[in-house]
C-alpha cells in the first residue's frame, strides 16, 4: 500500500487604455440590476463539487470559483477556456487558432493534473489530458472550479483542481433562445436553445454550431457542432431521477509543423465524442441519502496527413495516419448520514473502468531514403476501484471542519491512499480564515503502462504521479459586503513524474517515475459591487516554480531542466474586470488580462532550446443591448464582443502567435 509521505507594474499607456476602457463603460445614471458572479469569493449559498454535496459557502475549505453561464454569455464569452482565464492561478495555453491544441496549466501544476467533468462525467482521456479547444457554454448553467487536491472525491487526475461543467436542468416556464453572429476571421455561429420546469420535472435541450476560417493563410479551417440535453423527475417525495446527454464533434485544419511554420496544406484533425450521465438520489429516512450515478465517455480520435504532392517526401513523418477510440466508464455510489446540524458523513465506492482501441495507422519518414512503418491495432484496458470516505463539522466558535480520506485499487499500480484535512474560522460576520492539506495522484497512461512497439514499451508497475499540497487563506468583506478581498498562499511538491527513456535496451520499458518539480504561489483578489448596478472584480496571482529532479532529461533546452521554472506558466498574472447594465438595456463589460514572461521551448530548432516570450496584455469589450421586450418575456438583443481590442502580438506557444483584434457581432432572441 503506497501513500504520499513526505508585481510587475502595467505601462502607463496600458494604463491609459484601461482608464479610457473604464471611462467609456461608466456614463451617467445607473439604472438596473447587474447579474455579475465573476469573483472567486463571490460563490452561490450552496456549491456542490468542492465536497460532493451541497455545501453552505461559508463552509468550504477549498478555494472556489464558480462562473454563471448567463454571465457569461451575455459578455459574448463562447468558449469554457476564454472563461477559465478569469480564473485565479490558472494560466490558459493556446496553439493560436481556433480549433488549436489549448491546455489548462493550474497553480503550475501539468496541463493533466486538472480533473474536467461534464455533469459528473470525467472528460479526461485516461492519464490526464484534455484539451479545451471545443469546449463551449452551450446549456451551461454554471462551472464550478475548485483549486487544490480533490483526490479524495475524484480520484486520478485531481491533482491541482476540479473543473465541473453543470448543464441547464430546466426550470420555469418554457423558453427559447436563439443566437446568430459571425465576424473576424470569417468566424459564424448559431444557436438554439429551450428549456423548462416545474418543482416535479424540468429539461433542456440545446444545439449549435462554431465556423471559423482561421488566422493562418491555408488550410486553417475550424469547424464544431455541439448537442446537448438535460433533465430531472421527481418520482416521489424522497426520489429523484437526474440525467444528461452531450454530443460533440470538431474537425481542424492547420497547417504548422512543430516549431509553428505554416507548411502543410492538409492536415487535418478529428474528434467525436459522446457524453451520458444518469443519476438517482434516493432518501432513506430523516437522516440518509443514498445517491448513485452513472457515467460513460466515449470519444474517437483521428490524425491524417497525406502528401501533398510528389515532391512532398522531406523530414520525419511527413505522411502518417492514426485514430483511436476511447471508452471511460464509471459508476459511483455514496450514502451520506447527517445525524444532526452539525455533523455530515459521506462513504462511498467508485468503479473506473477505461479502454483505449488504436487503430492500424501508419507513418512515412525520410532519412536518405523514405521507409513507411506501420501500425497495427492494440487495444488496452485498466480497470480502479476507490472507497472514500468525508467528514463535515460544525465545530462551534466559528470552527468549521472537513476530513477525507480515500484508498485506490488500481490494476496496474495496485494500492494509493489519499487525504486531505480543511478547516475554516469564522472572525466576526466578515472575515473568513482557511487552510487545507492534502495529497493527490495521476495515474499513468494505458500507453505508458501498456505500450508494445518498437519504441514505446510500457511499464504495468509503473507508480501513479502524486503530489502533496496546502494553502492557507481567507477573505474579509468591508462596506456591508459590497468590498471583498482576499488571499491565498499555495505550496504543491510533484513528485514521480513519468519521464521517456529513449535509452532503454530493447525490449525494455522506455517509461519510468523519476522526475520532480515545486511550485507555489500567491492569489489576490478583489470583487466591490459599489452599487447594485455597477461590479468590478481584480486578482493577481504569483507563481514560483522549480524542476528539483530532471530525471532523464540532460540538455539545456529540454523541457525539465533542474533549477530552472516550468515551463508555460508566467511567475505574475493580472486580471481586472467590469460590468455595468445602464439605460434599462445595455449590458457592458470590460477585461484587462496581463500575462508575464515566462519560458518556453523551441521545438522549430534542433536541438531544441529554451526561450523566454515577452509578457503580454489583453483587452476585451462587451456589449448586450435589447432593442425590445424583457428577459422575462419575448426580446430581441443585439451582441458585440472585441477581443484583444488594442490588435496586441503576443504568443502562449512559441512559434504559434494567438489571435490579432478579433470584432464579433451577432442577435439574440428570447421567446
Amino acid at each position: 500500500m503506497r501513500g504520499f509521505s513526505t508585481l510587475n507594474s502595467l505601462s502607463e499607456p496600458l494604463m491609459r487604455r484601461v482608464l479610457a476602457v473604464f471611462v467609456l463603460l461608466v456614463p451617467g445614471a445607473l439604472r438596473a440590476q447587474i447579474p455579475v458572479n465573476d469573483s472567486v469569493y463571490e460563490i452561490p449559498a450552496l456549491v456542490v463539487t468542492a465536497e460532493r454535496t451541497p455545501l453552505p459557502a461559508g463552509n468550504v475549505t477549498s478555494s472556489v470559483t464558480v462562473l454563471q453561464g448567463d454571465e457569461l454569455r451575455a459578455r459574448g464569452v463562447r468558449s469554457i477556456a476564454d472563461a477559465l482565464r478569469e480564473v485565479p492561478g490558472a494560466s490558459v495555453v493556446s496553439s493560436g487558432s481556433f480549433g488549436g491544441q489549448t491546455s489548462l496549466f493550474f497553480r503550475g501544476g501539468e496541463s493533466d493534473y486538472t480533473k474536467v467533468l461534464i455533469d459528473g462525467v470525467a472528460m479526461n482521456q485516461p492519464g490526464g489530458a484534455f484539451n479545451f479547444n471545443a469546449l463551449t457554454l452551450d446549456n451551461v448553467e454554471r462551472i464550478e472550479v475548485v483549486r487544490g487536491p480533490a483526490s479524495v472525491l475524484y480520484g486520478t487526475d485531481a491533482m491541482t483542481g476540479v473543473i465541473h461543467v453543470i448543464t441547464r436542468k430546466g426550470r420555469g416556464p418554457v423558453a427559447v433562445d436563439f443566437s446568430a453572429g459571425g465576424g473576424s476571421y470569417d468566424t459564424r455561429r448559431g444557436a438554439m436553445a429551450a428549456s423548462g420546469g416545474s418543482d416535479r420535472a424540468g429539461f433542456s435541450v440545446a444545439a449549435s454550431t462554431d465556423r471559423a476560417a482561421g488566422t493562418y493563410d491555408f488550410n486553417n479551417d475550424w469547424r464544431n457542432t455541439v448537442g446537448t440535453a438535460a433533465g430531472r423527475l421527481f418520482l416521489g417525495t424522497a426520489t429523484t431521477l437526474r440525467g444528461s446527454i452531450r454530443y460533440a464533434e470538431d474537425t481542424y485544419h492547420y497547417p504548422t509543423n512543430s516549431g509553428g511554420v505554416a507548411v502543410d496544406s492538409n492536415t487535418v484533425n478529428t474528434h467525436d465524442a459522446t457524453t451520458f450521465s444518469l443519476g438517482l438520489d434516493q432518501g432513506l429516512g430523516a437522516k440518509w441519502t443514498l445517491r448513485l450515478l452513472g457515467t460513460l465517455n466515449d470519444e474517437a480520435v483521428a490524425a491524417e496527413d497525406r502528401a501533398d504532392s510528389p515532391g512532398d517526401t522531406l523530414g520525419f513523418g511527413f505522411a502518417s495516419q492514426s485514430s483511436s477510440d476511447v471508452l471511460r466508464r464509471a459508476l459511483d455510489a455514496r450514502m451520506t448520514f447527517v445525524p444532526n446540524g452539525r455533523l455530515s458523513l459521506t462513504g462511498g465506492v467508485e468503479v473506473l473502468y477505461d479502454r483505449e482501441h488504436r487503430n492500424a495507422g501508419f507513418s512515412v519518414s525520410n532519412f536518405g531514403a523514405i521507409d513507411t512503418s506501420f501500425s497495427t491495432p492494440v487495444e488496452h484496458d485498466r480497470q480502479n476501484t476507490g472507497a472514500y470516505l468525508q467528514a463535515l463539522l460544525s465545530a462551534g466558535a466559528g470552527f468549521s471542519l472537513s476530513a477525507g480520506a480515500r484508498l485506490d485499487d488500481n490494476q496496474g499500480f495496485g494500492q494509493f491512499v489519499t487525504g486531505k484535512v480543511g478547516v475554516i474560522k469564522q472572525l466576526g460576520a466578515s472575515t473568513r480564515l482557511r487552510g487545507t492539506i492534502g495529497n493527490a495522484f495521476k495515474t499513468p497512461t494505458l500507453e505508458e503502462s501498456y505500450g508494445n512497439s518498437p519504441f514505446s514499451v510500457g511499464d504495468p508497475a509503473l507508480d501513479p504521479e502524486r503530489s502533496l499540497s496546502w494553502e492557507v487563506g481567507g477573505e474579509h468583506d468591508l462596506a456591508e459586503g459590497r468590498v471583498t478581498l482576499g488571499a491565498v498562499w499555495f505550496d504543491q511538491h510533484f513528485e514521480d513524474l513519468i519521464q521517456y527513456d529513449g535509452g532503454a535496451a530493447p525490449g525494455d520499458p522506455t517509461y519510468r517515475n523519476v522526475a520532480a518539480a515545486t511550485a507555489s504561489g500567491l492569489d489576490l483578489t478583489l470583487s466591490a459591487r459599489p452599487s447594485a448596478l455597477f461590479s468590478v472584480n481584480a486578482g493577481y496571482t504569483y507563481l514560483s516554480s522549480e524542476v528539483t529532479d530532471a530525471g532523464f532529461s540532460t540538455g539545456s533546452g529540454d523541457v525539465f531542466v533542474e533549477g530552472e521554472e516550468l515551463i508555460r506558466r508566467p511567475a505574475h498574472s493580472a486580471r481586472l474586470g467590469a460590468s455595468w447594465l445602464g439605460f434599462d438595456r445595455a449590458i457592458l463589460g470590460a477585461q484587462v488580462t496581463y500575462v508575464g514572461e515566462r519560458t518556453d521551448v523551441d521545438f522549430g530548432t534542433f536541438p531544441s532550446t529554451r526561450v523566454e516570450l515577452p509578457p503580454y496584455t489583453l483587452v476585451d469589450l462587451s456589449a448586450d443591448v435589447t432593442l425590445f421586450g424583457e428577459n422575462a418575456g419575448p426580446s430581441l438583443a443585439v451582441t458585440f464582443r472585441a477581443e484583444n481590442l488594442f490588435d496586441e502580438g503576443y504568443e502562449t506557444v512559441v512559434g504559434f502567435p494567438g489571435r490579432g483584434r478579433t470584432l464579433l457581432g451577432g442577435i439574440r432572441a428570447h421567446w
